[in-house]
């Protein structure tokens, strides 16, 4: 189960990251859209994050190598995410705001490629 949760994380990564990189412009209409006053989207996003966060935390929380620390990892992240979302969304539109500009969205595009390139190398080829 762990390979193959670590292979969806890795093209998850992969795809976030060449996705902000090549649509630049919708990312920032979407970050905007989040940090406006229409809270719709964060609850969705909120209840979307909080299912997966628990199903991965209760189907694969083992801490033993790369590939399990970082799907364990990820189910936690997304968990603690929703729950964030839900309780606090006034918090997460803050976030938002603050990180809605182009040297942010350039990281997070160069970050997530390369992370997922790795991730992936890991997951399909070594």
């Amino acid at each position: 189960m762990t390979l193959y949760l670590f292979k969806a994380i890795s093209l998850y990564f992969l795809i976030i990251g060449l996705s902000v990189l090549v649509n630049k412009k919708t990312y920032k209409k979407l970050m905007k859209e989040l940090s406006g006053e229409a809270g719709l989207l964060v609850f969705v996003f909120g209840f979307i994050s909080l299912i997966i966060g628990i199903l991965m935390v209760c189907a694969h929380n083992l801490w033993g190598n790369f590939q399990e620390i970082l799907v364990s990892l990820y189910g936690w992240i997304a968990l603690i995410k929703g729950s964030l979302l839900l309780i606090k969304p006034a918090g997460y539109k803050k976030i938002v705001q603050k990180c809605n500009n182009d040297g942010y969205l350039r990281f997070v595009s160069i970050f997530y490629t390369a992370f997922g390139l790795y991730c992936c190398y890991l997951a399909f080829l070594a």
